[in-house]
């Protein structure tokens, strides 16, 4: 008798039971597959916006240290005599107003897009790369002749450029004529869409001779904002100028959100009081800037994990 139980084999109860069972286990390892595959792609994701979002940081960075520069002592008179900078009304870009202006919840539209709303941006203009020397400055011709290539040095016809010695105020123009070897000449000619003057002098129009030892540098005019891109998400761009145009190019997708304030010296020495641009009265007197992004991965997170902070210092002002 025991022997026929032992060869009966399951019933169908335990076949049902161990069926339910093999599907709950199916289930569950499945669940934890999936619920494992989306968590890596997520945190992937997020990897990899943080990371384009530091690279921004670094790149933020160099144009917020150097924002105001003007070389020769760093003068903060400049003289514009761009036809952008002297049109009505000027340009955005073409105004050097202490070479940062910060923009709080609705910044105006930029290189043509209109920022996200109740996000901020900044612009930051500043004297950049190495630069040329001058050895003359013929002003009835309105040409520099410069002690190297001015081609070598990132300067080009069409360009910003600014001007200064340890004399005269600062100037910003647009390089009309870049000759290289062995004239090494840099033009400042009055033009449609370069120069409102073939003079770098103040008032607009008048005269200014530039010394020699003077330094020409390529003038940086960019901002740095949120607006929407071509997929239908948010990304950061920075804008420059290019032959008399704003022109902004895609530094990193899936910013959410982009905050900034700015720490504004209130006597003589460090440190100064944080604040958002709208409060800001004297960009002359801003030391530091303290830049926030959040990231929009399509799904929720906690903010702490969705953002990133950086705190920047302008060594032109501490």
């Amino acid at each position: 008798m025991n022997s026929a139980r032992k060869n009966n084999g399951f019933s169908l109860t335990e076949l049902m039971i161990a069926m339910v069972l093999g599907i709950i286990v199916v289930l569950a390892v499945t669940g934890i597959f999936l619920a494992t595959q989306q968590t890596n792609m997520l945190t992937n994701m997020f990897i990899n916006v943080q990371n384009g979002a530091r690279v921004s940081f670094q790149l933020m960075s160099r144009d917020l240290r150097s924002a105001g520069f003007s070389g020769c002592g760093n003068k903060t008179d400049v003289v514009n005599v761009t036809t952008a900078g002297n049109g009505a009304p000027a340009a955005a870009w073409a105004v050097w107003n202490n070479g940062i202006v910060g923009f709080d919840n609705n910044p105006p539209n930029i290189a043509g897009m209109t920022p996200v709303a109740n996000t901020d941006a900044v612009r930051l203009m500043f004297g950049a790369g190495q630069g040329v020397t001058i050895t003359n400055h013929d002003t009835a011709n309105s040409t520099f002749t410069v002690n190297a290539n001015p081609l070598d040095n990132t300067i080009n016809a069409g360009e910003l450029m600014l001007v200064c010695d340890s004399n005269a105020r600062a100037a910003m123009f647009i390089a009309s004529n870049v000759i290289g070897p062995p004239a090494n000449q840099i033009r400042h000619l009055q033009g449609a869409v370069t120069n409102a003057s073939p003079n770098l002098g103040w008032p607009i129009d008048t005269v200014e001779t530039f010394g020699i030892g003077g330094m020409i540098l390529p003038l940086e005019s960019v901002a740095w904002f949120v607006s929407e891109n071509d997929s239908g998400g948010n990304s950061l761009y920075r804008s420059h100028v290019m032959n008399g145009n704003e022109i902004a190019d895609e530094v990193v997708a899936g910013i959410d959100d982009f905050q900034l304030e700015y720490e504004v010296l209130q006597g003589v020495n460090p440190p100064g009081v944080w604040m958002t641009a709208n409060n800001v009265v004297n960009w002359g007197m801003v030391i530091a800037v303290r830049a926030s992004m959040t990231f929009d991965t399509g799904e929720k997170m906690s903010e702490k994990l969705g953002s990133l902070n950086h705190m920047v210092a302008n060594r032109q002002r501490m």
